[in-house]
């Protein structure tokens, strides 16, 4: 009997043992994960001297304000994103939506001005009652959104008045969505290799693990790319 016991502690010691090293070693690899993707981030953020590309800003706006002041405004806005972009944030670049959102409207506006304010871009929020509160409150990573805005702005078609790039936040009481439509340029493309948007759908992933999905929709003429975030009450 008491060999029998004996076994049983023996078989539930190494099951155990066993699961705490599964452990461990999960813990080890997300750990792995987050340094892999900080690099990745770093050396994004880094392939421009921070220091230099800020004086050089501030000198091209005392230059330009009295002459050209649409030109300094947008040089500005530049200066703003970038060191939004370039700012050394907590761990996975986590920042709150807010800010996301106030810097996402200035890369809209820059790109408004550099296309002769005939940009044609459509942005439009959809926040219901308890909404606010949870742009105060919630945190996504940085450049989330403002790497899918680029990506229309890169890649869609600016020209069709018909056709123009939509940009939608709609924010409910347990739910965030961000979506990015547009038509797709033609001719020549600009080369992609999709990092910025690994990036993002890796950190989100680590960020809020299931309760998120970056999800892209596209045919011959059209490109549609949405983030939702399911939010879990505390």
């Amino acid at each position: 009997m008491n060999i029998g016991l004996d076994i049983l502690a023996g078989v539930i010691s190494i099951f155990i043992a066993t699961w705490i090293a599964s452990i461990d070693a999960i813990k080890r690899e997300s750990e792995l994960e987050k340094q892999r993707l900080s690099a990745e981030l770093s050396a994004i953020k880094y392939q421009i001297n921070p220091h230099f590309l800020f004086n050089s800003l501030s000198f091209i706006y005392t230059k330009t304000v009295r002459q050209n002041p649409e030109a300094a405004h947008a040089v500005h806005l530049l200066s703003e994103i970038m060191s939004y972009a370039l700012q050394e944030w907590e761990e996975l670049g986590r920042v709150p939506l807010t800010l996301e959102i106030t810097h996402m409207n200035k890369v809209i506006e820059m790109n408004t001005i550099r296309f002769n304010n005939k940009l044609n871009v459509e942005y439009l929020e959809d926040i219901q009652e308890g909404g606010h509160k949870i742009v105060e409150n919630t945190y996504i990573p940085t450049l989330a959104f403002i790497t899918l805005v680029e990506n229309a702005f890169k890649h869609g078609d600016l020209n069709d008045e018909n056709n123009k790039i939509k940009i939608l936040l709609q924010i409910a009481e347990d739910n965030i969505c961000f979506s990015v439509s547009n038509k797709k340029r033609r001719g020549t493309k600009e080369p992609s290799h999709g990092i910025g948007l690994n990036n993002v759908q890796q950190r989100l992933q680590l960020m809020y693990g299931s309760n998120q999905t970056l999800i892209i929709k596209q045919d011959a003429q059209t490109y549609h790319i949405e983030i939702n975030i399911k939010l879990i009450k505390s």
